[in-house]
């Protein structure tokens, strides 16, 4: 696979769970889900669990 970036938009819910991490391990949770709901919103891919993305691999830029 080749590494890309991508583009996230949180809904309202996840916002907020991102607002109430206090850890690495909370932001990642919530970045992961986030991740794997973007993949499974298209009509090409779908299937994915949050647990399927490692945390390691994910860099957080806020815009």
């Amino acid at each position: 696979m080749r590494q890309r970036d991508v583009h996230l938009d949180l809904n309202g819910e996840l916002a907020a769970a991102l607002a109430r991490a206090t850890t690495d391990d909370d932001v990642a949770a919530v970045v992961k889900g986030a991740v794997a709901d973007h993949f499974n919103s298209g009509s090409a891919y779908g299937g994915f669990q949050p647990d399927d993305f490692d945390p390691g691999d994910v860099g957080y830029t806020g815009q």
